[in-house]
């Protein structure tokens, strides 16, 4: 008896055996893209760092669509911190070096992991400083902490052959392509609501903020009432905050060139027609002559020493300007700037400028009534309101088209009128801008806009929500915003950055999971669900130019693949249509098959 109660309990066991075995084998090798994984199934965890301020281009919404996607692949998602610039700033760009680290950590060690943001880049967009190593920051803005040789070396012929630059590049966008230190999400378009009166826009010009306002017209009365949607917060161009204080100061500043209004060449505006460029030993000067008939709008003759205090002030030390970074890093110092004569001024380059006109594009001042005031005042005179007891209208008396007639930024208002002498200038033909008067107004929202507009409140303003309203008396269009939505990684991460903490433990292996990462963001389901419109994101800054690059396609199974070459185990997914249902059959059919064999078995013996 007791030896039959023993037979059958190892037949039991058997059976529970051939079950749990079977019905294991059979689960994992389910096949789906749907729900994410359990916790238990995650090779490691990620903290996403992103801006709370930029709600309007969707960034939080791709948050919570990682959160969704990457636990697919086996990557989860302990936080997602929304915060503000400067939060982001210190553990990213602005990381304090000095202590433990030499680098930027971990989010758990009070750096970053990924960070979402929203990158601007222009019409001469420079590499130089973003992802080049003698960027790394806290020197530049290579926060990444990306370091390539090769694109150190590709970076190097781009800035100083400019005959061949466009293969060079082709291959720094490769590079970033393959590498992937930033995973360009999408390129949002940019969505423009106007009244049909007005013209004479450049849309290329106007997402990067080098418009030419003297060409603007409105028929209707040559007035426009533009309704901007970033509050204004500058007072002059060394105090410029917002892209609504660039606006309203792209048209006040005159410089020496400006851009055509094809924007892919350069024209003089205060400077003549003679400039002379000149190359030795990897050096740049500059001579440029200065128009006799350039006036300020008070009538004062524009002169090199104006010129060259213009630079001076934008590259003091004490003075914290938007464009010091840019300009910066053309001059080792202020002095290698020199004054031929009155009416000619050279730049002594320490290297060959990849853009050499982009440095003839600074807003210029007038020397003789703004020393006086910084040597009385000091620097704090850059803060005050144009109007105010110390600098009046001083800091921003015009050499540009118009003039500033009223910023309030308490109530987020400016005016502008035409300068009375830029028909003097051969660059203007002895032409007025077209505009009598230009009226700034802040609006908050997309709904207030199109109000606004139906009522002939404004005239013109860009819609931060995509909104495409039908108007009565006008039309909207899209246009392709200068504004890539990137997921910068950090390259110092020991798994997806370094790869020393992946099975395989090789850079390559860390490739491949920044590869799976890639794969795994939707990109064409976030511009429909979530921007509405936009263009799926390839190569971090792309310029206006599209090569034979593709976007990362969506594909889970494809993602996981990569994580797989990194050397974590196959990954398996549920599919949500069935959710526990699956799991159920599964095990009925195990069942069944356990039965089977056992039975099979049992005849054998």
């Amino acid at each position: 008896m007791a030896s039959k109660i023993i037979k059958n309990r190892f037949k039991l066991l058997t059976f529970l055996m051939i079950f749990i075995v079977n019905s294991s084998v059979l689960t994992n090798a389910c096949i789906g893209e749907s729900i994410p994984l359990g916790s238990d199934n995650l090779v490691f965890s990620i903290d996403i760092l992103a801006p709370n301020q930029q709600e309007h281009s969707g960034i939080h919404k791709i948050a919570d669509v990682l959160l969704e996607n990457l636990p697919q692949i086996g990557i989860g998602v302990r936080n997602i911190e929304l915060t503000i610039n400067d939060r982001i700033a210190e553990r990213t760009w602005d990381y304090p070096m000095g202590n433990d680290f030499g680098y930027i950590p971990t989010y758990a060690q009070g750096g970053f992991d990924v960070v979402l943001n929203e990158i601007r880049w222009d019409l001469d967009y420079n590499y130089e400083g973003y992802f080049d190593s003698e960027s790394i920051s806290p020197n530049g803005l290579n926060y990444y902490q990306y370091n390539n040789t090769k694109y150190d070396n590709y970076l190097n012929s781009y800035l100083n052959e400019s005959d061949t630059r466009g293969e060079y590049f082709g291959a720094l966008d490769r590079l970033l392509y393959d590498e992937l230190p930033s995973i360009a999400i999408c390129y949002p378009r940019i969505v423009y609501s106007l009244k049909d009166t007005v013209s004479g826009f450049e849309l290329e010009l106007l997402n990067t903020n080098q418009h030419r306002l003297e060409n603007w017209d409105n028929s209707d009365g040559h007035t426009i009432k533009y309704g901007f949607r970033e509050k204004l917060s500058g007072t002059n161009i060394f105090n410029e905050n917002s892209i609504s204080d660039s606006f309203w100061m792209q048209a006040v500043y005159g410089s020496l060139y400006t851009r055509t209004r094809s924007y892919d060449d350069w024209i003089p505006m205060i400077a003549n027609n003679t400039i002379v460029f000149a190359k030795n030993n990897g050096k740049m000067n500059i001579t440029v002559g200065i128009d006799r008939s350039a006036k300020f709008s008070d009538g004062s003759q524009i002169l090199s020493e104006d010129v060259k205090y213009s630079y001076e002030l934008l590259l003091n030390s004490s003075r914290i300007s938007s464009q010091q970074f840019n300009y910066a890093k053309c001059f080792q110092s202020i002095e290698t700037i020199s004054i031929i004569d009155n009416y000619t001024i050279q730049f002594n380059l320490d290297k060959i400028y990849f853009s050499p006109y982009k440095i003839l594009n600074l807003g210029i001042v007038d020397k003789s009534k703004v020393e006086p005031l910084v040597d009385t005042f000091g620097y704090e005179i850059f803060d005050e309101l144009p109007g105010s007891y110390n600098v009046q209208n001083i800091l921003v008396t015009s050499c540009g088209p118009y003039m500033l007639d009223m910023l309030d930024l308490d109530n987020n208002l400016f005016n502008l009128s035409p300068n009375p002498f830029w028909n003097n200038l051969t660059f203007s033909n002895g032409e007025q801008p077209y505009l009598i008067s230009l009226n700034g107004t802040y609006v908050s929202n997309d709904q207030e806009s199109i109000e606004k507009l139906e009522l002939g409140v404004i005239d013109f303003i860009e819609l931060k929500g995509f909104i495409i309203p039908d108007l009565k008396t006008g039309y909207t269009f899209e246009a392709r915003g200068p504004v890539t939505i990137e997921l910068g990684l950090n390259m110092k991460h020991p798994v997806f950055g370094t790869g020393e903490l992946t099975p395989v433990g090789t850079s390559e292996s860390a490739i491949n999971i920044r590869k799976g990462i890639s794969h795994a963001i939707p990109r064409h389901d976030i511009i429909m669900d979530d921007l509405a419109i936009g263009i799926p994101g390839v190569a971090p800054y792309p310029m206006y130019r599209w090569d034979e690059l593709v976007e990362y396609s969506y594909n889970l199974g494809l993602a996981r693949s990569y994580l797989e070459m990194a050397g974590y185990r196959p990954l398996c997914i549920i599919p949500e249509e069935t959710g526990s249902n699956f799991i159920l059959l599964l095990m009925i059919f195990g069942l069944v098959t356990t039965v089977i064999i056992y039975k099979r078995k049992g005849k054998k013996v």
